[in-house]
């Protein structure tokens, strides 16, 4: 019956197998009296160590499942409590899948120790009422809840081994009739479930938040017993709330809800910030979520001018190409991903100092993160040079021409973060625990492709004091030399470079 050293089932087992899994009992009747040994193969097991009783319960073979338990061969009490390699057993895959009658006769049994079958959970501390929750089988429910050796109330809050609970796997689904069971069945303690989190420090509203299950958090958040303030204030492990959250995944309703909820307090929320800095401002930036941002600056009690700049670090942003850093705006994070749509309203707001939010801190800025961007964010350029970052604040930033030390500092390090690449890069994602891809500038490593967007780049940086730093790159090469009529510009090159760059180019041209 179980599987050979290769992972082949046995002769005969697949037909046992499939028996059982179809309910037919004849067929199972007939293998057996064919069998020298219809005991071991009642007791033994398929792949993944279910057995013939887990096969039948698991698709509700009521028939199949009382021919198995009476058979003269067969040992119901261990065949009752017999657990998968998942530690699953008859009874969990029969809730599992909410087939309640085959619940009801494994329970009934004279062989069954209901309160140990009610009780017994897999390898993750799942048990079957969780498993008939999250899959909203509400007759199951009831039929565990209201069993004479259920403990009620210890089901109610039972958590898995990563500290969830049934009303946190019915938020996040959505099932409003299994979490009306769950908060108003006689042995619920509802405020004390709401207000429960996982390991992580999830709730049941930030769940179903996060998922836009906009009847699931207002049940949670109306609830006579919800203390809705707090819930809303309640933070996963590193500082985020539901909100924040509802944000990041673009769930403009479920953040409408929170912020006009009469408890709320809608300014401590849209300026509540994480361990990292990340706000709702900062992650609707993120997911470029125009309307969610819109809602944010709209709202009364929104300081936009506070929010703007408002930042996370990066070092906490699923962006691979990126280099880590320290506090940023929130500018910085809407680039990231190149949501131009989010920059512009960012930029374009009233309460806006877009030379602030573009200015150079602590060695970072968002032309600097912009050109990280242009150069490794996306597997290939932008064809619309309006959807490219680096432009977009480029073209905000008024000219110098008598440009500061500062500014000539700044645009040179936009420079250098625009044409360089990264061959150094392998031991700074060893560091990080993240896998080596070998990264190439997507605008220098392919040779001098037609790009006015990128060339409009390297011009307004040149145009601002910014060195050459990579004189042996032949778009560099032309675009300087498209210039060094100007003689504005020919003031603002090292002409030493200029003439090192012109010279290179000359001898890769000669045969």
């Amino acid at each position: 019956m179980s599987t050979d050293g290769g992972g082949h089932q046995e002769d005969g087992s697949r037909a046992w197998e499939q028996a059982c899994c179809m309910g037919d009992v004849s067929r199972m009747q007939l293998l057996l009296s064919a069998s020298a040994d219809p005991g071991g193969m009642m007791g033994g097991t398929f792949s993944v160590g279910l057995t013939s009783l887990m096969c039948a319960s698991g698709v509700g073979r009521v028939k199949a499942m009382s021919f198995l338990l009476v058979h003269p061969c067969a040992d119901p009490a261990a065949m009752l409590l017999h657990t998968s390699d998942s530690g699953g057993t008859a009874f969990t895959w029969a809730a599992f899948n909410g087939h309640v009658d085959a619940m009801r006769l494994l329970l009934g049994h004279p062989s069954a120790n209901p309160a140990a079958m009610l009780a017994l959970t897999t390898n993750r501390d799942i048990t079957a009422f969780f498993l008939a929750a999250i899959n909203g089988h509400v007759d199951g429910m009831h039929l565990l809840l209201d069993h004479p050796s259920a403990d009620a109330a210890a089901m109610l809050v039972h958590a898995t081994s990563d500290g969830d609970t049934a009303l946190m796997a019915a938020a996040m689904n959505g099932r409003v009739d299994v979490m009306h069971l769950l908060l108003n069945h006689p042995s619920s303690n509802a405020a004390a479930m709401m207000m429960l989190s996982n390991d992580k420090g999830i709730t049941a509203l930030w769940l179903a938040a996060q998922n836009g299950h906009l009847d699931a958090m207002r049940l949670l958040l109306n609830h006579p017993l919800a203390d809705a303030a707090a819930m809303m204030m309640l933070t996963r492990s590193d500082g985020w709330i539901a909100l924040i959250r509802a944000a990041e995944t673009g769930q403009a309703n479920a953040m409408r809800m929170m912020l006009d909820h009469p408890s709320a307090n809608a300014a401590a929320m849209l300026m509540h910030a994480s361990s990292t800095g990340c706000d709702a401002l900062t992650a609707a930036a993120l997911e470029g979520s125009v309307g969610g941002i819109r809602l944010l600056f709209d709202h009364p009690a929104a300081n936009a001018a506070a929010m703007l700049m408002q930042g996370a670090s990066m070092a906490t942003l699923p962006s691979r190409w990126l280099l880590m850093t320290a506090i940023s705006n929130t500018l910085v994070c809407a680039i990231f991903r190149g949501n131009v749509d989010a920059m512009r309203l960012l930029l374009d707001h009233p309460a806006a100092d877009p030379a602030v939010m573009m200015a150079l801190t602590d060695g970072y800025s968002a032309l600097v993160a912009a050109a990280q961007f242009a150069a490794f964010g996306e597997e290939c350029p932008p064809v619309d040079p309006s959807s490219n970052p680096l432009l977009l604040l480029q073209r905000r930033v008024s000219t110098d021409p008598q440009a500061c030390d500062a500014q000539q500092e700044h645009m040179t390090m936009v420079m250098e973060e625009l044409c360089q690449d990264r061959p150094d890069r392998q031991a700074w994602y060893s560091e990080n625990e993240w896998e080596w891809e070998p990264q190439v500038n997507h605008l220098f490593g392919h040779g001098d492709y037609p790009d006015d967007a990128r060339d409009e780049c390297v011009r307004m940086l040149l145009e601002r004091g910014a060195c050459v730093v990579r004189p042996d790159s032949p778009v560099v090469v032309r675009v300087i030399q498209e210039y060094a009529q100007m003689a504005r510009v020919l003031q603002l090159i090292n002409v030493a470079v200029l003439g090192m760059a012109v010279k290179q180019q000359q001898q890769q041209q000669e045969p």
